[in-house]
C-alpha cells in the first residue's frame, strides 16, 4: 500500500512522515487486499498562532472504486495523526464491510434467479 504525505505551512520531516506511515499502515493493514492508496494533507490551520490548529485529512482510495475521507483537528500533530489513524480504520472497516454484505445480497439474487430459471426449464423438459 502506497501512502503519501503532504503538508501545507510546514516542512514534514522524517519523523512526522515516519510516524504517519506506521499509522496508517497499522489502520488499515487488516484491509491490505481492498485499499489502493492513502493520501495524507497534514495543516497548521493557525499557522503558529496557537490552539487546536494540527489538522490531518486522509483519503483512501479502495478497490471497486471507493474512497474513504477522513478528517482530524487538534494541537498536536502527533496525537492529531493517531486520532486520524483511528478513525480511517473504522470508517474503512464501516465501507468494506458494507460492500461485502451488498456483495453477498447480489450473490443470492444472482444465485435465486438462476435457480428460478433453472427449475423452470427442467419442468419443461419434462413434459
Amino acid at each position: 500500500m502506497n501512502v503519501s504525505i503532504r503538508a501545507s505551512d510546514f516542512a514534514v520531516t522524517d519523523a512526522i512522515a515516519s510516524h504517519t506511515r506506521e499509522r496508517m499502515r497499522q489502520a488499515l493493514r487488516a484491509f491490505d487486499h481492498n485499499v489502493v492508496d492513502a493520501d495524507v494533507f497534514l495543516r497548521d490551520v493557525n499557522a503558529g498562532k496557537g490552539g487546536a490548529d494540527k489538522r490531518v485529512v486522509v483519503h483512501v482510495r479502495l478497490r471497486a472504486r471507493q474512497s474513504v475521507a477522513v478528517e482530524a483537528t487538534g494541537e498536536d500533530l502527533y496525537t492529531t495523526m493517531t486520532q486520524a489513524a483511528r478513525r480511517t480504520r473504522r470508517a474503512v472497516k464501516r465501507t468494506v464491510n458494507k460492500q461485502q454484505r451488498i456483495d453477498r445480497m447480489s450473490l443470492r439474487d444472482l444465485q435465486a434467479a438462476t435457480d428460478a430459471d433453472s427449475g423452470s426449464s427442467v419442468s419443461a423438459v419434462g413434459f
